[in-house]
């Protein structure tokens, strides 16, 4: 498969609704097992925590919007050591890091790095708004944190966001094309209300999200409907938790099988 970005290609809005929409069938098929995050209820809030020291991310199949989007959740980082902890991650088949966010406030857009660590000081343990958006009209990526604007990237001039991507949470799962795990980079912590958004969210809206607290709706309260929310994000935990279950009942129905046949040898 071959980026769009590669050729050009500009998707409509139902093309791009069928690439992202993930049946049951193609979350079987193509999402990573192993290590899922666990959902878990705390004081009303549905959140997905990440443990430290051990594979823990929910993964899928699913294209963000080329020209312009948003993305915004509730981060609380717990990880104790070093490392480049990653919260988001979406790679394309073209392009490793197209959009990757760590929780210290370094970012990638198109594979270049930003680096705003000096303007976010992000505390452990403590819920902080992060938001993103990108633009292929204003060629530029923004940067949010605590509700305020703390930096920019200017991007290449006509660049979209790649297509037939995939989005990673908890970890960067892509590496020189390959999909590979690095410790180097698990986040430790917890997640909320992380929606993505086919638009670029202003200023003010940004600021009225984080005024809100976890309390608030990120999306329709601010009268937004996310193009994938956070309610669409743990369905796919959920999937995911329920293949690895599955997954782990076969192998050990194949290891049976195997000491049946070497005893009848």
């Amino acid at each position: 498969v071959v980026s769009t970005q590669s050729t050009g290609e500009t998707l409509d809005t139902s093309t791009i609704r069928k690439m992202r929409t993930p049946s049951l069938i193609s979350v079987v098929l193509l999402l990573l097992h192993s290590g899922v995050a666990r959902s878990e209820e705390n004081s009303g809030h549905n959140i997905l925590k990440f443990d430290e020291g051990a594979a823990s991310y929910v993964k899928f199949n699913y294209s963000l919007p080329q020209q312009e989007g948003t993305v915004c959740g509730w981060v609380k980082k717990l990880r104790t050591g070093g490392g480049a902890p990653c919260w988001f991650d979406y790679s394309t088949p073209s392009q490793d890091r197209e959009i990757l966010a760590l929780d210290m406030g370094f970012y990638y857009i198109f594979g270049d790095h930003l680096d705003l660590r000096d303007s976010t000081a992000v505390p452990r343990g403590k819920w902080k708004l992060h938001c993103f958006s990108w633009s292929r009209v204003e060629n530029e990526f923004k940067v949010y944190f605590d509700g305020d604007f703390v930096g920019k990237k200017d991007t290449r001039v006509g660049r979209m966001l790649g297509q037939y991507g995939k989005i990673a949470l908890g970890e960067n799962l892509r590496k020189n094309g390959v999909d590979v795990e690095d410790p180097n980079t698990r986040f430790a912590g917890e997640l909320y209300q992380v929606n993505i958004f086919d638009k670029r969210l202003d200023d003010a809206v940004i600021q009225k999200m984080n005024a809100g607290g976890l309390c608030g709706d990120i999306g329709e309260e601010n009268g937004l409907k996310p193009y994938m929310s956070w309610e669409e994000i743990l369905l796919e935990e959920r999937i995911a938790t329920s293949q690895s279950l599955v997954q782990d009942v076969r192998r050990k129905m194949r290891k049976r099988r195997k000491k049946k046949r070497r005893k009848k040898i």
